[in-house]
C-alpha cells in the first residue's frame, strides 16, 4: 500500500510539472498579444494601445485580426483636424468597443460596422476602445487625446460585466508603486453568500496547481463543445451565480456599493468634462453573455436589468442620452436561437458585433428624427 502511495504521488509530481512546463510553452507564443500596449503619454500610469500594430489571432476555429493605426487608434488613418461641415462621432469603451472578437476588428467590430451602415457623407465616426478599460481611464483617454479630435458627440461603450469592477481596480493599481493588480473580488468577500467566501482558496488553487488550471480546462472544454450546438438559452440563470457577474445579484454588500460609487463619479466626470467641452455624451449599456443567455429575467437573488438600471437612474437624473442594448439583443437571440457571443470567452461573435452595429444605427438615427440630435 505504501509503495502505491509513492508511485501516485511521483506521478502527480510529473503531471504538475509537465502541466507547468507546457503552460510556459503557451504563454511564450501569445507574447505578440501580451504587447499591445504602451503606457500613456501623460506620465500618470495609465495605458493606451500600441500605434500601428496588425496581430493575428485564432479563435473558435476563425483567424482575426487586431489592428490599430498610426495614433493607437483601432480605426483606419484620420487627421486630427476636423473637416468643415462635418460632424465627428467618437467611440469609447472596452475590448467589446476595440472589435474583439470579430474577424477584423476594425471593419468589423461594432463601432466598424455602425460606420458602414450610417454611411452618412457629413459624418465621421472615429473608435477609441481599448481592451480592460474602465471608467477611469476613459476619462484619461477623453482628456488626453480623444479631445484633440474636436468630436462632436460621444458614445461612451459601457460594458455591464465588469466595468464597474475594472474601473475600481484601476484605482487600486495605480495607487500602488509595485504595479501589482489586485482583483476586486478579494474585497468582496464579506458578503453572506458562500460561493464568494470560497473564491480566496479557489484563486490559490488556480494560481499556484497546474493540474487544477487543466481540470477546469477540461471541463470548460466538454461544456464548450456541448454549448457549441445547442440552443442558447439551455445556459442557465446559473450562471449569474458566479461571483464576478455579481453586478445582477441584488442588493450590493458594502464592497460592491463602494465600487458602484466610485464608478458612478467617473462616469460623472466624464459627463462634466464633455459638457465643457461641448461635447454630447450618450451613454450605451452593453449586456453580458449571462444576461442575454439567462432563462429567467428575474429570480432568487438575481435580476438581470440591476447593473443597467444603476447607470439608466444616473443618466436620467444627469440629463444624458442613454441606451440599454440588452431588450434587442435579447430579443434577437431569442427569435433566432443563435450564439452572438464567443464560446470560449464572453465577447461578441461577428454576428453579435453586426446586430449590436445595427441597433445602434437604428437608435442614433430614431434620436436624429426626433430632434434629439
Amino acid at each position: 500500500m505504501r509503495d502505491y502511495f509513492f508511485v501516485i504521488l511521483i506521478c502527480l509530481v510529473v503531471a504538475e510539472l509537465t502541466v507547468q512546463l507546457f503552460e510556459n510553452y503557451l504563454k511564450s507564443g501569445k507574447e505578440k498579444l501580451v504587447h499591445m500596449y504602451v503606457r500613456h503619454e501623460i506620465g500618470n500610469g495609465t495605458y493606451e494601445l500600441l500605434p500601428n500594430l496588425n496581430l493575428k489571432a485564432r479563435v473558435e476555429n476563425r483567424n482575426v485580426t487586431l489592428r490599430t493605426n498610426s495614433k493607437g487608434m483601432p480605426w483606419h488613418e484620420v487627421d486630427y483636424k476636423k473637416p468643415a461641415g462635418i460632424t465627428r462621432i467618437a467611440f469609447i469603451g472596452d475590448s467589446f468597443t476595440f472589435g474583439e472578437w470579430a474577424d477584423d476588428n476594425i471593419r468589423g467590430g461594432f463601432v466598424g460596422v455602425f460606420d458602414s451602415l450610417l454611411a452618412r457623407d457629413d459624418i465621421e465616426v472615429l473608435n477609441f476602445g481599448v481592451p480592460g478599460y474602465g471608467y477611469l481611464e476613459m476619462a484619461v483617454m477623453i482628456r488626453e487625446k480623444l479631445s484633440r479630435f474636436d468630436p462632436d458627440i460621444l458614445f461612451l461603450m459601457s460594458y455591464a460585466g465588469n466595468d464597474f469592477e475594472n474601473t475600481w481596480q484601476q484605482i487600486q493599481y495605480y495607487k500602488l508603486p509595485s504595479g501589482v493588480e489586485t482583483s476586486p473580488v478579494h474585497i468582496m468577500t464579506d458578503t453572506s453568500q458562500s460561493d464568494v467566501k470560497i473564491l480566496p482558496f479557489k484563486l490559490k488553487l488556480h494560481k499556484y496547481l497546474g493540474l487544477y488550471r487543466f481540470y477546469g480546462h477540461v471541463g470548460n472544454y466538454f461544456i464548450i463543445r456541448k454549448l457549441k450546438n445547442s440552443n442558447p438559452f439551455d445556459i442557465k440563470s446559473e450562471l449569474l451565480s458566479y461571483p464576478l457577474k455579481s453586478w445582477s445579484k441584488p442588493p450590493y454588500n458594502a464592497a460592491e456599493q463602494t465600487i458602484v460609487d466610485i464608478s458612478l463619479n467617473k462616469v460623472s466626470e466624464i459627463h462634466q468634462y464633455c459638457k465643457s467641452q461641448g461635447i454630447r455624451l450618450y451613454i450605451v449599456t452593453i449586456p453580458e453573455d449571462a444576461q442575454i443567455y439567462s432563462a429567467e429575467m428575474s429570480g432568487d437573488g438575481f435580476d438581470i436589468n440591476y447593473p443597467q438600471e444603476l447607470l439608466r437612474r444616473y443618466c436620467a437624473d444627469s440629463g444624458i442620452v442613454y441606451y440599454d442594448l440588452l431588450p434587442q439583443l435579447r430579443a434577437h437571440v431569442i427569435k433566432n436561437q443563435r450564439h452572438i457571443y464567443t464560446i470560449w470567452n464572453d465577447h461578441f461573435n461577428n454576428e453579435g458585433h453586426f446586430v449590436t452595429g445595427k441597433y445602434l444605427v437604428e437608435w442614433y438615427l430614431s434620436l436624429d428624427k426626433n430632434g434629439a440630435n
